[in-house]
């Protein structure tokens, strides 16, 4: 059989020609007894959606991978690795944590532990935390208040946190 055949030179499973139109997957490279690959007809928007879904699965995949994970927790500031549990006293990027830090609110009384916000961290140089204190409202205050007053324990960034926890409270 030509390789180079068309739908009219073919015959289907009972020896009859198969017509132009008619809806089958072609053999290709394939003797007739053999079939090395086959090749099915899809439509533009259905072949868009595969692509589509093929690439937000590898991103997907790129995203969640160690190596990666590696090279986007990494302070840009001193170059500690957060994800493999490095940081550095002294850098405002990595704020004295790594990933995840006690309540800066409490200094951990409520034992909420916060998580970097890697992006917000990256993006203005300084260590920035999701996360919310779980001591009763009018406790919570009272160390917001401490906080903010005691200057001489409290860093510049636990101060930022502190401001940014009680505007959202």
């Amino acid at each position: 059989m030509d390789q180079n055949h068309c739908e009219s030179d073919m015959e289907d499973d009972d020896g009859g020609d198969v017509k132009d139109g008619d809806v089958k997957d072609e053999a290709m490279y394939g003797d007739g007894k053999t079939v090395n690959q086959f090749v099915q007809r899809i439509s533009m928007a259905e072949y868009q959606k595969q692509a589509t879904d093929y690439t937000k699965t590898a991103v997907q995949n790129l995203v969640s991978s160690p190596e990666y994970q590696r090279v986007y927790t990494r302070c840009q500031l001193c170059w500690s690795s957060w994800s493999d549990g490095q940081f550095s006293t002294n850098c405002f990027e990595c704020g004295g944590y790594a990933m995840s830090r006690p309540c800066p609110v409490c200094r951990g009384k409520c034992e909420s532990i916060w998580t970097r916000d890697v992006d917000m961290s990256h993006t203005n140089y300084e260590a920035h935390w999701d996360g919310d204190c779980r001591l009763p409202a009018d406790e919570r205050q009272g160390y917001l208040t401490q906080l903010l007053l005691s200057t001489e324990t409290a860093s510049e960034l636990d101060l930022m946190d502190a401001m940014e926890d009680l505007a959202t409270h």
